[in-house]
């Protein structure tokens, strides 16, 4: 059941059988008879909006969300962010980057879009803040 309160387009918080998560997307492994309850708001942290590739995870921890997500080797994917405050990094499979990543501003959040090319079936994302 997905539970949706507050006002606004941007999500403040999102909370899977009572748990922080940081994600919109959600993974392949969840259980579909999990409790979802999304606050609309400013962002309290970083949070996935969209990926076109499938997510296996999304977590969030001292100060970075770490997202690992899969395709085919050769795929051209992009991941989109929420945050309350720009990113201080951007790491693709242990290589720091600025190239493939633009950050606008909004009023209350900022959105960093990240395209890249997978180089292998599973990514990782860390993004630090």
């Amino acid at each position: 059941m997905v539970n949706i309160k507050g006002s606004g387009e941007i999500v403040k918080s999102i909370l899977v059988d009572g748990r922080d998560f940081h994600s919109l997307v959600l993974p392949t492994d969840i259980n579909l008879n999990n409790s979802i309850d999304i606050t609309l708001g400013s962002p309290q942290s970083p949070y996935l909006l969209s990926t076109d590739s499938q997510l296996i995870d999304c977590t969030w921890l001292n100060h970075m969300l770490n997202i690992n997500i899969t395709a085919f080797s050769g795929y051209s994917s992009k991941v989109i962010i929420v945050s309350p405050e720009p990113p201080k990094t951007v790491n693709i499979d242990g290589k720091t980057t600025r190239e493939n990543c633009v950050t606008s501003k909004f009023e209350d959040h900022y959105l960093t879009e990240i395209s890249f090319m997978h180089a292998r079936p599973k990514t990782n994302l860390k993004v630090l803040y």
